[in-house]
């Protein structure tokens, strides 16, 4: 049923005052939650096709960072390239040889995008972590891959803060400032 509540909404209600983590998926929102105990992590149901279908409004007055999966998909083939009768190694290599999608262009950054623009006329306080470019990480690189790296615990959260950015007041043009949220 509609509207889909948030996963982790059991602790986000148990922590009124803590700051809020979004991420995608639910592993990377247990993850969150194991390593990073300052924040309550969450996430929604049934991928980046159903944000439109989630209750945001748990998360209204809150300070809310995303974390969005660092993927590095690819420029499209053309279809002049799909229709010249290249192998599937041939297609796989032509595709490798595309430039990366800019961030703005990626899934992840995508989605986020998206929830952030819905959370902003809930009054909360947004910011983003500051991913590595398409490409620096293994397609799809999230917190959970990054705790499978070796950053754990108050590591992760030093990692985190110190890749914080205010998202922009204009969502249609997202702007982002240095300033952070208070360290608590």
């Amino acid at each position: 049923p509609e509207p889909r509540p948030l996963y982790g909404l059991d602790r986000l209600a148990a922590r009124p005052e803590a700051k809020v983590l979004v991420v995608e998926g639910e592993k990377c929102a247990d993850v969150g939650t194991e390593h990073l105990l300052d924040w309550v992590t969450v996430s929604w149901p049934g991928g980046c096709g159903a944000i439109g279908k989630i209750d945001w409004g748990p998360l209204a007055g809150r300070e809310v960072v995303t974390w969005a999966d660092c993927d590095a998909k690819r420029e499209p083939l053309t279809t002049t390239e799909k229709r010249a009768g290249l192998t599937g190694a041939e297609i796989d290599a032509l595709q490798a040889s595309k430039p990366f999608l800019p961030e703005g262009k990626q899934p992840g950054t995508l989605a986020m995008t998206a929830i952030v623009a819905g959370l902003k006329p809930l009054g909360c306080k947004l910011w983003r972590v500051r991913i590595p470019a398409p490409g620096e990480k293994p397609d799809g690189w999230d917190v959970a891959d990054a705790v499978a790296d070796g950053l754990t615990g108050a590591a992760l959260a030093s990692w985190m803060q110190d890749r914080l950015e205010r998202v922009g007041i204009d969502q249609t043009a997202p702007g982002i400032t240095p300033e952070a949220p208070p360290k608590r």
